[in-house]
């Protein structure tokens, strides 16, 4: 599928045109020169802004508990201090603005230098979400319901194949979600959400990504895999209204993808009970997915079980990079063992092996842990 163009581009200035004489950084400039009146609602959308990122992290609220174990390693990055002016001028120069005609005039073409960044996803996602962003896979998408005095809507989706993520909004002043007093919600303000594909469960967590705006993920689908292409039921609640928001989103798979089936094992492991299944790398995701043989077969008494195993906070690869895992979640243990599944970052697109860590507890030796690594191989014609 051919990738839509989504990359966002700032004309360069023309001093001819302008009359000006340019001997420094415009915006250096506005700082040590202009003295500037903004309207009072920019004013308190920056200072919105600036209070969002001294915080340092987001509030993230995963939906619904089940019998699966999840270990979420910091679902989504947290937003980074040195984005503080580029955030400010984003907020300044994107929709809403209504005042900035009124700021004075070497203000205004001051700003024509900023960078202006695509939306939530470069804004608020992790890295292979500022990817997406970045290589035009977000799928610009935009419903709406309007139930009472409240609208709601889902726009701009990604989903590599393997990770689902959405912007949901609400029209009208105040934050869509925040982590207030659950029991005394304010009106309208996000409570609850549930997202299917037929019957099954997409277990979505979600952030607020600035003032109306819910950034939302869907990591696994356990069971079945999910198709290329299919329509996501989802269905929102907000407080103070009787009944859901109810949305069907198209969602397509559209980005490369190369899945790497049952790589070689390392002996070490196949001794503890542990198969990897398989690896599959995207521009927006790297996701493992192993299995823990059943007790049953464990006629050697050295399987490991779903409580005591998991995978390193970083895959290495043989350049030296490093990939923070983004997630992890397991199925409950059964007859037939349980399967277990990470998300990491995307990888170098030259990388040509990745290097996977499983942490387990110490043998008798009095070590905390076992770890264990193992190494898979990257098709080079990919």
């Amino acid at each position: 599928m051919k990738r839509p163009n989504n990359e966002h581009k700032t004309s360069m200035r023309d001093p001819e045109k302008e009359n000006l004489k340019i001997t420094r950084d415009p915006m250096t400039s506005l700082r040590q020169t202009d003295l500037i009146e903004l309207p009072a609602a920019v004013e308190t959308r920056i200072e919105d802004t600036f209070r969002i990122i001294r915080s340092g992290e987001a509030s993230e609220k995963t939906n619904k508990e089940s019998e699966s174990t999840n270990r979420n390693r910091g679902r989504m990055s947290r937003l980074r201090r040195s984005a503080a002016i580029t955030a400010a001028s984003v907020l300044l120069l994107g929709a809403g603005l209504t005042g900035i005609g009124f700021a004075s005039p070497s203000f205004a073409k001051a700003m024509q230098s900023v960078p202006i960044l695509g939306g939530i996803f470069s804004m608020y996602g992790d890295h292979g979400l500022q990817t997406a962003e970045e290589e035009g896979f977000v799928q610009p998408s935009e419903l709406t319901e309007t139930i009472g005095d409240l609208t709601v809507g889902v726009r701009n989706v990604v989903f590599d194949g393997t990770r689902i993520a959405l912007e949901v909004f609400r029209e009208g002043e105040g934050p869509l979600y925040n982590d207030g007093d659950p029991n005394h919600p304010e009106h309208g303000i996000f409570e609850n959400v549930s997202a299917f594909y037929g019957q099954q469960s997409l277990n979505p967590s979600y952030r607020a990504a600035g003032d109306g705006t819910v950034l939302m993920t869907m990591d696994y689908a356990l069971g079945e895999a999910l198709p290329d292409k299919f329509e996501l039921s989802l269905s929102l609640e907000l407080a103070g209204v009787d009944q859901p928001f109810e949305f069907e989103v198209p969602v397509e798979s559209n980005t490369p993808k190369i899945v790497i089936e049952q790589p070689q094992m390392p002996k070490e492991l196949i001794e503890r009970g542990i198969f990897v299944d398989r690896v599959i790398v995207t521009p927006v995701t790297t996701q493992v997915v192993f299995h823990l043989r059943p007790r049953a077969e464990d006629t050697k008494g050295t399987f490991v079980h779903a409580d005591d195993i998991e995978m390193s906070n970083i895959m290495h690869d043989e350049l030296g990079s490093e990939y923070r895992s983004l997630s992890g979640m397991g199925e409950p243990e059964s007859e037939a063992g349980s399967k277990q599944y990470y998300q990491f970052e995307p990888v170098n697109t030259q990388a040509r092996t990745l290097k996977l860590g499983f942490d387990m507890p110490g043998e008798q030796d009095g070590k905390p842990y076992t770890h264990i690594e193992m190494e898979v191989l990257i098709p080079s014609d990919s």
